[in-house]
């Protein structure tokens, strides 16, 4: 799960630092995500929870690979100059991340869809505020 820490970090952040927090985040997600669905789907007993944890699963390695294509170029920094190195698999044009740092936020959000589910766990937890001393 992600931080209080983490989340005052990344409103403080813009561009490659916050696509690099966001990323993170999410991957970490998704992993902790696939744990728990190959514990229900080796362990559980219920016929219809091993189908969804088997479906959950197929959706997190999807939006993993998601992940994989939007920072398949990872930049790189000499003195002022950027350059991009291409990641594992790379198949994209080679350019800039901070050209592409914008659309990368924008279509993080658009593919995240408030579900019931969403809004039922985030009753429950506590509303992020700011400590003042």
């Amino acid at each position: 799960m992600v931080s209080l820490g983490t989340l005052e970090k990344a409103a403080a952040t813009k561009g490659q630092a916050f696509d690099r927090i966001l990323t993170d985040a999410l991957r970490a997600g998704f992993r902790q995500s696939r744990l728990l669905c190959a514990g229900e789907q080796t362990q559980g007993q219920a016929d219809e929870a091993t189908e969804l944890a088997a479906a959950i699963a197929r959706s997190t390695a999807d939006r993993t690979s998601r992940l994989d294509e939007l920072r398949a170029a990872r930049p790189t920094t000499s003195a002022d100059k950027i350059t991009v190195a291409p990641g594992p698999g790379a198949t994209v044009p080679r350019t800039s991340v901070a050209s592409r740092t914008s659309g990368l936020q924008r279509q993080v959000r658009a593919d995240w869809v408030p579900r019931a589910a969403d809004r039922r766990v985030r009753h429950h937890l506590p509303s992020p505020r700011k400590h003042r001393r």
